[in-house]
């Protein structure tokens, strides 16, 4: 078994994430895969601070897939209609390690995928965040994201059990 079907609890994609290709991402539209607990989808490239609080977010529940370069063109099933793909910066793979090292302690376990457009300049990212046993972690401006349904939100500052319960789990 793939280690990365075995270690998420929503992995879509028959293949390793290593070997994907854009024929894979059919899947994702066919199945309706909707924004959710486990998915977020962004057409454009998102601010460091966004892709960081959306990295920790998933850390911080039960992992996941940020995907970007989708067609948002969804509708209200949220499900994108096709990966066009988006402008990334050189080397997108070191990019997203570098927001996870400057952005988010302790850095949470990804694993990245981009997939090229051959048609054009733009390409897929694929981040594959683990759920963490390292929790909570903590982004740079000292919050706390956790996945909920299908948005990451902070953490409630007087919300005690809640920061408690990802101090235990990392424990």
């Amino acid at each position: 078994m793939n280690s990365e079907i075995s270690n998420q609890r929503f992995y879509p994609f028959d293949k390793p994430l290593n070997e994907l290709t854009m024929d894979e991402l059919k899947v994702l539209v066919e199945k309706n895969y909707c924004e959710s607990l486990f998915v977020e989808y962004k057409s454009e490239l998102p601010k460091e601070k966004k892709i960081a609080k959306s990295i920790s977010g998933f850390a911080n529940s039960y992992g996941g897939l940020l995907i970007i370069g989708s067609n948002r063109d969804c509708g209200e099933d949220e499900v994108p209609s096709s990966f066009p793909g988006t402008l990334f910066p050189n080397e997108p793979k070191e990019y997203i390690r570098n927001i996870c090292r400057d952005y988010i302690s302790p850095i949470p376990l990804t694993k990245i995928k981009y997939l090229k457009n051959e048609n054009s300049k733009k390409g897929v990212l694929i981040i594959l965040v683990d759920e963490s046993i390292e929790t909570p972690h903590i982004n740079k401006d000292g919050r706390i994201y956790r996945r909920q349904s299908g948005r990451t939100e902070s953490v409630p500052e007087n919300n005690r059990n809640s920061v408690d319960y990802l101090y235990e789990k990392g424990i």
